[in-house]
């Protein structure tokens, strides 16, 4: 899971509107962070450490040992952080190509 401001990076967002957001979102009882779910508090998760090692261009099988994670659960780190970049690409090329109407 993410800290606030990793999404408030990654999407370009101010973090008072992720905040708002994560509010909205326990309104509605659901669970957004991992120390929520695992009642650990805020905090960097070691999914951090395997993800940077991912992009610092490490094999899976390297991190496993370092990280002491299975190659399926890294493999599923890296897999969830491309995604978010990719949607991060997808929201940040909308906005710098708004549509433009047309008059009739």
């Amino acid at each position: 899971m993410l800290s606030h401001e990793d999404p408030a990076c990654l999407l370009c967002s101010s973090l008072a509107t992720i905040k708002r957001d994560v509010h909205e979102l326990r309104q509605q009882d659901l669970r957004v962070r991992h120390g929520q779910v695992k009642d650990i508090g805020k905090g960097v998760s070691h999914k951090v450490q395997i993800v940077g090692d991912y992009l610092a261009g490490y094999t899976f099988s390297e991190i496993e040992s370092a990280a002491a994670s299975s190659i399926g659960a890294i493999r599923r780190y890296c897999d969830d952080f491309v995604r978010i970049i990719r949607f991060a690409g997808a929201a940040l090329g909308s906005r710098r190509h708004p549509q433009r109407h047309r008059a009739v």
